[in-house]
């Protein structure tokens, strides 16, 4: 498995000579070798995810699924902008106000009431 970090609050010195962009939240692409690509949260905008994803060399078309941990700008600023234009197969989400744990997985519009984390 691959992981490479799009959005983070700090850029390492090695990347600075490129144009990758820090900003305030987080966003990592998990690649495993079998092709299925996960993004862990989104960052807080869809314009510092695609040109970090660009200067890093990545494609972000046929991201599978979508994991959002918590419903905050910095780790999900983005989400309706990677949804409608990356059309992840399976998004995973907090319920909306929640911030202290899952209580769902959300598969298209249909919710899945799975143990709850506390």
């Amino acid at each position: 498995m691959k992981f490479t970090v799009l959005v983070d609050t700090l850029v390492s010195s090695a990347y600075k000579r490129d144009r990758v962009v820090p900003a305030h939240g987080l966003s990592i692409l998990v690649e495993h070798s079998s092709g299925m690509k996960i993004m862990f949260s989104t960052g807080p905008a869809f314009s510092i995810l695609v040109n970090n994803s660009t200067e890093l060399g990545l494609v972000l078309e046929g991201v599978d699924v979508l994991f959002i941990p918590i419903w905050r700008r910095p780790l999900a600023g983005c989400y309706e902008d990677v949804i409608t234009k990356l059309k992840p197969k399976l998004v995973c989400t907090p319920p909306r106000g929640l911030s202290r744990g899952f209580e769902h997985i959300v598969k298209s519009s249909s919710p899945l009431k799975i143990e709850r984390y506390v």
